[in-house]
């Protein structure tokens, strides 16, 4: 009877470490941070536009994390898709530190054409509205992420 209780209590203390495990895992995954950079490297090739977008993730947690996924869709401030950012790999971020994930943004010609409207306004508004939504991936759960930002345009003359 002794063997049989220590093994219900072997395996009750390794499902709770599992389910703290998890819950932490959880927890700092999701108190992940993002911000954008300023874009670069625009290209023109085979009927698509494509940049270089760095993506800062602030980790706000003691325990490193894994980021392992980045799959964003960029939308303009009312709506128009204009573009998709796409990572798959490693990314390690340090407690309490940030690091940037340099994704790439690829846009086709045909969805520019239609945020084209938009996009005039915003450079002739000196400040360009950006939405992006989708997820990432962290700690091996899916975060989903959507927020806005201003991509301001600098006075050239």
């Amino acid at each position: 009877m002794e063997t049989k209780n220590l093994k219900y209590g072997a395996v009750i203390g390794i499902l709770l470490s599992l389910g703290y495990w998890v819950v932490s895992r959880v927890r700092a995954a999701t108190r992940l941070d993002i911000s954008m950079g300023l874009p670069k490297g625009f290209k023109i090739s085979g009927g698509q536009l494509t940049f270089i977008q760095p993506i800062v993730l602030l980790n706000r947690t003691q325990s490193p994390l894994t980021i392992t996924l980045v799959d964003l869709d960029f939308n303009t401030e009312s709506g128009s898709r204009f573009g998709r950012a796409f990572f798959q790999g490693a990314a390690r971020v340090p407690p309490y530190q940030n690091a940037t994930v340099d994704v790439t943004v690829t846009a086709s010609l045909a969805d520019l054409a239609f945020a084209i409207p938009d996009l005039i306004t915003g450079v002739q508004a000196k400040r360009i509205g950006i939405k992006y939504a989708g997820s990432v991936g962290a700690e091996g759960f899916s975060i989903r992420v959507a927020d806005s930002y201003f991509l301001t345009i600098p006075k050239i003359f």
